[in-house]
């Protein structure tokens, strides 16, 4: 993976986040909430803001940052795999 590809989907993440949030707290309007009041729109800001925060961070959990030039590296097996015979251990009847 490059950076290039990383920071598009990262950016993606946060504005869909942010896109999703803030349309949430806006359909508040339906509901006859005043939207020239000042703390509507704080809240609007506070619900994009953190939106794009969880995204980001689902994310990141998703496609942690690229290496910087280093060839990709693949997981070492530590574990055996599972089969038939070391999933049914019950003992007999």
């Amino acid at each position: 993976m490059n950076w290039k590809n990383w920071l598009h989907g990262f950016g993606a993440a946060v504005i869909g986040g942010s896109a999703t949030a803030a349309g949430g707290a806006l359909g508040a309007m339906a509901a006859g909430v005043d939207v020239f009041a000042p703390l509507f729109w704080k809240i609007v800001a506070g619900a994009a803001i953190f939106g794009g925060i969880t995204n980001a961070a689902a994310y990141l959990k998703q496609s942690p940052l690229p290496s910087s030039g280093a060839a990709p590296t693949t997981a070492k097996q530590t574990a055996a795999p599972l089969t038939a015979q070391s999933v049914d251990q019950r003992p007999p009847e």
